[in-house]
């Protein structure tokens, strides 16, 4: 290990990176923050629904189908 060296990338390197790949990882964030907001609902909401709790049926909601 010791005979391996070590890359380091100039700042402008580091830089071009950075505004390369920061938009991926705020895309990335934020759709796992969106995700744990589905999640959350759909826990609160999954238990009450299929108690009746919430009726749904009455609702005006346009659904379109989802190819498998």
């Amino acid at each position: 290990m010791k005979g391996l060296g070590i890359v380091v990338p100039s700042d402008e390197t580091v830089d071009a990176f950075a505004r390369l790949v920061n938009p991926f990882v705020s895309a990335v964030l934020n759709r796992a923050l969106a995700s744990r907001k589905l999640q959350r609902a759909r826990d609160l909401l999954l238990p009450r629904l299929l108690s009746g709790e919430i009726d749904v049926d009455e609702l005006d909601i346009e659904t379109r189908e989802v190819a498998a």
